[in-house]
């Protein structure tokens, strides 16, 4: 399964107006349930949020992965911000983040969760294709140049 199977073009925003790392967060996992396949928005968020307890999600170089395995998620679904300023998410490099890739899955699927969060980050950690990616204007560039990223990746 790729990436843009899961990431729907209408859950992916270019040039999100900064916000509170809490508030980005609620408003990624609005954007991931228009595919339906999360059943509690709110307690959605709170599993996303321990998750966040445990360790920040904001990864290095400008980029963060929140993500969460959660009793209320019926299936993967993902989605994705660039932001028009950076904002301080308490990224473990202590650096500002301006890429916010979100992803939730069932909790009975940890394989392909980790295969998930180790594709996206691979992808997303490399300069290039961040550069690429905070350069593009609108969320129909951003999904064509992942699922390009994703094929050249193979």
């Amino acid at each position: 399964m790729k990436i843009i199977d899961i990431l729907d073009k209408e859950a992916i925003v270019a040039l999100l107006n900064p916000m509170p790392k809490e508030e980005i967060i609620k408003y990624m996992i609005e954007l991931a349930s228009i595919t339906g396949k999360i059943l509690d928005k709110e307690k959605a968020y709170q599993d996303v949020m321990e998750r966040e307890k445990v360790l920040s999600t904001g990864i290095g170089k400008g980029f963060a992965l929140p993500h969460a395995k959660s009793h209320y998620a019926k299936g993967f679904t993902a989605s994705l911000v660039t932001l028009s300023k950076p904002i301080d998410y308490e990224a473990l490099d202590m650096e500002p983040v301006r890429l916010i890739f979100f992803l939730i899955g069932p909790e009975n699927q940890i394989a392909m969760n980790l295969k998930f969060l180790s594709k996206i980050s691979k992808i997303v950690n490399n300069d290039d294709n961040q550069k690429q990616l905070l350069s593009m204007q609108t969320n129909e560039e951003i999904w064509n140049l992942l699922a390009q990223l994703e094929e050249d990746a193979g």
